[in-house]
């Protein structure tokens, strides 16, 4: 199913190899208004489809990222880089 809405007061979230699928939308994008304090998120080898969002402006602390082995579509965006 799709993933839960998390807390930003947390530094890391390591949720791999689950059966999480859909958008990352949610997770990624929701609530931007307010400072999150996540450095490296870990979303690897689920059932996630779709476009890679466009919002990593937001994500200022931010140091590591793990996607691989999902079915994502389409050109990384270029708020990543």
């Amino acid at each position: 199913g799709p993933l839960p809405l998390i807390s930003y007061d947390i530094s890391f979230l390591g949720m791999s190899h689950n059966s999480f699928s859909g958008s990352v939308d949610n997770l990624l994008c929701h609530l931007m208004e307010k400072r999150n304090e996540l450095e490296y998120i870990n979303l690897g080898y689920h059932i996630f489809s779709g476009e890679i969002p466009d919002c990593w402006m937001n994500w200022r602390f931010l140091k590591g990222l793990k996607l691989e082995n999902n079915y994502f579509v389409g050109s990384i965006p270029s708020s990543m880089g």
